[in-house]
């Protein structure tokens, strides 16, 4: 929830399906449905149902916005049902 966001920090929580479709953004509740399985960082998870982080580089108005995210599997019996994403911006 976006409370949950405020109280740890976070700008970005995500929890996709098996396949990278989005199901819950804590963030904005009300956009779902959209897929990042071209991510990279969800297509490593998706392949490999490790947890991976990495820094990600976007061009900003005045500046590059940097952000870190990290995605996570969520495995049942060694099975990939979904995963998680969050993500911090860096000021």
């Amino acid at each position: 929830s976006t409370a949950a966001l405020l109280a740890k920090k976070q700008s970005l929580l995500l929890v996709l399906s098996s396949s990278g479709v989005v199901m819950m953004r804590g963030e904005d509740t009300d956009k779902i449905g959209d897929s990042l399985s071209d991510d990279r960082l969800v297509k490593q998870v998706i392949q490999q149902k490790t947890t991976v982080a990495s820094f990600i580089t976007k061009e900003g108005v005045l500046a590059p916005e940097v952000s870190v995210r990290a995605v996570a599997p969520i495995l049942v019996d060694h099975k990939l049902i979904g995963a998680v994403m969050i993500g911090n911006s860096i000021d």
